[in-house]
């Protein structure tokens, strides 16, 4: 199935909170605690740099839902009973909270790494999201007290929310990398530019820099002249899922950061498009069964700016057995 959740390139410097004394063993409100700042993502937004051209904003309408994560890391230091200090690493967690008051959080306290649902205000206005980094309170190993100190860094996303989308999504894949086969047994991994075209984007920023574009792949069928007995995997999996896409963001010589990938796919210049990623991979085993093949599975496609279509495509994930049958290069089309 194809996925692309790319990470925050934006961590804040360490919050270092102060010290009390609280004894040898325990550990205690108060401990040195050493928060990274939560790194906001979960469906490509990204909080530096493009979207927005740095602006650090993100598109939304009314009422749209948005997923978001951070990842947090929370250390507390102690006195050792030896006259020295260790370092114990501690749960993180994080406080979201919305500047508006109106927009909603389907948890606004999430374990790191877990995801919350943001919910846009019902009317247009910018708003401040923050993820503050905080600790999971617990008993300290003595048992006698809880480990529970105070929040810490924070990081901040821009939400502009307005009421208008484009009219319609087009594009084409248009760049292959090329594995290592003496690495993966079977693999693929494409890329295609999406660009948005009509409707009227709002000023700033003129364009659609920073609009969070969701979409689906459903399962359609598998192509004349294979069944899904030719295959060693379960082809309806292939395809299911979505994602949360933000325009703008591309990257200038991309490529999938796994082992065995060195092929690198300069996108450019990338106003008003997203890049969609397609990748298979198994590192021990063949999709297909000896023998057969190549073999086609056909995916539904379609692309939404809130709940209004942008448009609909087929993904073709063509698997063909190479190298005398020792590898699966799977390969995409539209």
């Amino acid at each position: 199935m194809h996925r692309c959740i790319p990470s925050i390139t934006r961590l804040a410097g360490i919050c270092v909170l102060g010290l009390a004394s609280q004894g040898s063993v325990a550990w205690a409100q108060g401990a040195w605690q050493v928060y990274t700042a939560p790194q906001i993502s979960g469906g490509g937004i990204q909080v530096d740099g493009p979207p927005g051209r740095g602006t650090g904003t993100i598109l939304v309408q009314k009422g749209q839902s948005i997923p978001l994560s951070c990842n947090v890391v929370d250390q507390d230091a102690r006195d050792n009973g030896s006259g020295g200090m260790e370092v114990k690493p501690d749960a993180g967690m994080v406080i979201w909270t919305e500047s508006s008051g109106s927009g909603a959080f389907s948890l606004t306290r999430t374990a790191s790494g877990d995801t919350t649902t943001y919910t846009a205000p019902n009317m247009t206005g910018t708003f401040t999201i923050t993820a503050q980094a905080d600790d999971e309170p617990g008993l300290a190993p003595d048992g006698t007290r809880f480990a529970d100190d105070a929040p810490g860094a924070t990081t901040t996303l821009n939400v502009k929310v307005i009421d208008n989308c484009p009219k319609s999504i087009g594009g084409s894949i248009f760049c292959s990398a090329v594995p290592d086969w003496t690495f993966w047994k079977s693999a693929g991994w494409s890329i295609a530019k999406m660009c948005v075209a009509g409707g009227t984007p709002p000023t700033p920023p003129g364009n659609w820099n920073g609009l969070c574009v969701h979409e689906v792949v459903a399962y359609n069928d598998i192509a004349a002249g294979c069944v899904g007995a030719d295959f060693n995997v379960e082809p309806t999996g292939k395809c299911d899922g979505d994602s949360t896409w933000t325009l703008g963001q591309g990257n200038t010589g991309y490529r999938p950061d796994w082992n065995g990938i060195t092929t690198k796919c300069f996108v450019g210049d990338s106003d008003n498009c997203l890049n969609d990623a397609f990748w298979d991979r198994w590192q021990t085993g063949l999709y297909l069964k000896p023998n057969k093949g190549p073999c086609t599975i056909i995916c539904d496609q379609e692309y939404f700016c809130n709940t209004n279509s942008l448009g609909k495509f087929k993904i073709n994930r063509t698997f063909t057995l190479i190298n005398n049958g020792a590898n699966c290069k799977v390969e995409y089309s539209r």
